[in-house]
């Protein structure tokens, strides 16, 4: 109830100023929200423009790995062959080596014929 001295002026300013003082009250958390949601934005323009920068150096990367895997590859394509050419070349030294000892072998047997004709001769 209201007290005698108390009138309706009196309790329609009271509730205006409570309403201004809620509005006032509603308007600063509207503007932190504000600045909160100009914050995330800002941070989001920042995440959005390193996930660019990330994205082009992985595409340098995987280009660069393409072309790393693509040497590797004619690298070891020479080796190889290298190895099959070296493999051929010890079995070619191999086979000789086999020719020489025959070769070695009849030209003792040759000499050790010369030295029986020669002796027969004497």
């Amino acid at each position: 109830m209201l007290s005698p001295t108390t009138s309706f002026a009196d309790v329609e300013c009271d509730t205006m100023v409570e309403d201004s003082r809620k509005n006032e009250f509603l308007n600063e958390k509207i503007e932190e929200l504000g600045t909160l949601v100009s914050e995330t934005n800002n941070r989001l323009s920042d995440f959005e423009a390193e996930n660019v920068l990330l994205k082009t150096q992985l595409d340098e990367s995987q280009k660069l790995n393409v072309i790393n895997a693509e040497e590797i590859s004619e690298m070891t394509e020479v080796n190889d062959k290298a190895k099959a050419k070296a493999t051929n070349l010890k079995d070619q030294f191999d086979e000789a080596k086999k020719v020489l000892v025959l070769l070695k072998f009849q030209l003792d047997e040759s000499k050790q014929l010369i030295d029986t004709k020669s002796q027969e001769i004497s």
